[in-house]
């Protein structure tokens, strides 16, 4: 006599039904064959009801008495996960040891010898131009709207919101900058502007440390139109009228570049100073962003 089947009964099983029993009894749980079936859980037990209905049994018990090996406490209990091989950790382990290591080679070896060579590289390429001091690269600098009353006057411009000391890059000692007898130094501004400035002005202060402002040059009411885009532009540093009463020894202080887009100026005393391209709006308040310079770059040039 054969032995008795699921599928050799009267009401012979659907495919799905088989499949389902089959797992079943390797000994997975209805959760474990949804997943492997890539169905859903009620969708096995459902055809678990059936085939237990054809079968003419009422649970897992039975069927493993009729069909299969005793139920074993291991028969609902998901497979154990291997453990992962030792080696494996190991190796994973060396190669995030190497990829620190070369991070910290790279930070703390490779980047600052490869600045210094760039260093070295950008000093002689200055030095074959004539490029006596170069600045940092300024990325951004606002001018904003400012409206300012003096002693002799009051005025309107686009003033720069970051003071730019030529202390930040000159490493020479800064009072033989401002030289006498007629003789110069010039400092080349160049870099980026969002809008067209009609009237720019690039002005130089010395700054004593008892605060007091002496005007030592640059575009000296010229103003220059400059911009949308890149700009260059070359300013001279001299005694003249304003400030020939200096002494050689020039007190301690810095120098301190300005730029300006020059909207109203009124002197008081002196009228060639005055100067009238219209005002910033009512509405405009101090302090609002007017024009965007990027990338700005000074070179103390012979």
């Amino acid at each position: 006599m054969n032995e008795e089947t699921p599928n050799n009964r009267k009401t012979p099983l659907t495919i799905r039904e088989q499949e389902i029993i089959n797992l079943l009894l390797e000994g997975n749980s209805p959760k474990e064959i949804a997943y492997k079936l890539k169905i859903t859980y009620r969708t096995v037990v459902f055809h678990q009801s059936n085939l237990y209905r054809k079968l003419e049994i009422k649970n897992i018990k039975e069927l493993f008495n009729k069909y299969g090996k005793s139920v074993s406490s291991q028969a609902q209990t998901p497979p154990e996960k291997p453990k992962q091989n030792i080696v494996t950790l190991l190796l994973s382990a060396g190669i995030f040891l190497l990829a620190v290591s070369l991070t910290l080679i790279i930070i703390f070896v490779i980047k600052p010898y490869i600045s210094s060579i760039n260093q070295e590289i950008i000093s002689k390429s200055n030095a074959l131009k004539g490029v006596i001091y170069t600045s940092p690269v300024y990325e951004k600098i606002n001018l904003r709207a400012t409206r300012w009353i003096g002693l002799y006057g009051f005025g309107e411009d686009y003033g720069t919101s970051k003071s730019i000391k030529l202390a930040d890059f000159y490493t020479g000692d800064i009072r033989n900058f401002l030289k006498p007898n007629q003789q110069y130094s010039q400092l080349r501004l160049s870099g980026e502007v969002d809008i067209e400035l009609k009237n720019m002005e690039i002005i130089v202060n010395y700054v004593t440390r008892d605060n007091k402002w002496l005007h030592v040059g640059g575009s000296d009411h010229v103003f220059v139109p400059i911009g949308p885009g890149r700009f260059s532009e070359i300013i001279k540093i001299f005694y003249n009228d304003h400030n020939d009463w200096l002494s050689d020894e020039l007190p301690p202080g810095e120098f301190i570049i300005g730029i300006n887009e020059v909207i109203y100026r009124y002197n008081s005393i002196y009228s060639p100073h005055n100067f009238d391209f219209g005002r910033i709006p009512e509405q405009i308040p101090d302090g609002r962003t007017m024009a965007v310079i990027t990338n700005l770059k000074i070179e103390i040039i012979p």
